[in-house]
């Protein structure tokens, strides 16, 4: 079963929740479609309906990672040290939406 046409999104909250998986740099949904609910601890609402990561997802990431380590080990300590500045960055821009989460 796959997320709802709001992707498990609840309908007041003003911005949009990924619930696929990041795998090589792309979103995607589960092999297998499943999904867990997620609810705020502090409400009980539901936050969203996310996919469920299984052994095949497991192995693909892993798989893509090992692919990409050996260019990332070849960067310089500051070419790694963009993305980590970019993060920041995007933690500082989004910190209302996850606050939320």
């Amino acid at each position: 079963m796959a997320p709802n046409a709001s992707n498990g999104q609840l309908t007041d909250k003003p911005f949009h929740i990924e619930t696929r998986l990041l795998i090589n740099g792309e979103f995607v949904k589960s092999a297998d479609e499943k999904v867990f609910t997620l609810y705020s601890p502090a409400t009980h609402a539901l936050v969203a309906e996310v996919y469920e990561a299984s052994v095949e997802d497991t192995n693909r990431a892993v798989t893509a990672a090992k692919a990409a380590q050996p260019a990332w080990a070849r960067l310089s300590p500051t070419q790694r040290g963009e993305p980590l500045k970019k993060l920041a960055a995007l933690i500082r821009e989004h910190h209302t939406e996850l606050a939320y989460l």
